[in-house]
């Protein structure tokens, strides 16, 4: 019984130890993923802050253009006083008034296009502070991350010191049947039986072996997963009530 207690012991050691494996694999992924969302982020703020960029340097342009057409106006005006027939006095005008078509034509599109940075430069600051909270969050989801590293690696290792020292009291022969069979069954070598069901692959077990698993005084398998089983209502698998490994896995 006392071999038997102390396999179901390096069970639940070894099932913590493919836990911690597991949540360590986990891990990279997890710090994927706060940096592409981060990331994706990132980009869909310099794509506003671009466009912001690409309307100013348009209306820095069409400024220039007004400005420039308001001198060719003031020219052509002053010119007017120079004609000498009334030809060239309707071809001045004609030139005069398509010269501020055009003009208010730049200073609409002026308008349109202050109202589309004031839309943009409204955006980028809800972004920007969206950002700056989001990057705080992760920040911190970060730390929490790396923090929570250290203990899987600090619980780890006192798992690793805690089932050296149990397998030196376990008869080897019964370590190396243990690894043997953890090796070809996922990971469990040992499992309760509780109602004569295996807890693992959830068969009957025959009601002869189960009364002999009750007696707990040897080393039995399931017949049909062939793990080690034991009586799972056994008084010697049971502390507060919990049965060791009650987990089917």
């Amino acid at each position: 019984m006392e071999q038997l207690k102390l396999l179901v012991k390096l069970q639940n050691i070894d099932w913590r130890i493919n836990e911690i494996a597991r949540e360590k694999e986990k891990m990279p992924l997890k710090f994927e993923e706060l940096h592409r969302s981060l990331e994706t982020l990132e980009e869909d703020f310099k794509k506003v802050m671009e466009n912001e960029r690409h309307l100013q340097k348009k209306k820095r342009q069409i400024e220039m253009d007004l400005d420039e057409m308001s001198e060719q106006i003031k020219k052509s005006k002053s010119r007017l006083l120079e004609v000498k027939t009334n030809k060239e006095y309707r071809a001045m005008l004609k030139e005069i008034e398509e010269k501020e078509r055009l003009t208010s034509d730049k200073e609409d599109e002026v308008l349109d296009i202050l109202e589309e940075i004031e839309k943009l430069s409204s955006e980028i600051h809800k972004k920007r502070h969206a950002m700056e909270a989001i990057k705080k969050r992760h920040e911190k989801e970060k730390t929490k991350l790396e923090g929570k590293m250290v203990g899987l690696e600090k619980e780890l290792a006192g798992l690793s010191i805690d089932r050296d020292s149990l397998v030196k009291h376990i008869d080897p022969k019964l370590v190396n049947r243990y690894n043997f069979i953890k090796q070809r069954r996922n990971g469990t070598a040992v499992v309760a039986v509780k109602d004569a069901i295996c807890q693992a692959c959830h068969m009957n077990i025959p009601p002869q072996v189960y009364n002999e698993l009750q007696r707990g005084d040897q080393i039995m398998t399931c017949p049909n997963c062939q793990r080690i089983i034991y009586w799972g209502n056994h008084k010697d698998f049971v502390q507060e009530g919990q049965v060791l490994n009650p987990k089917s896995k």
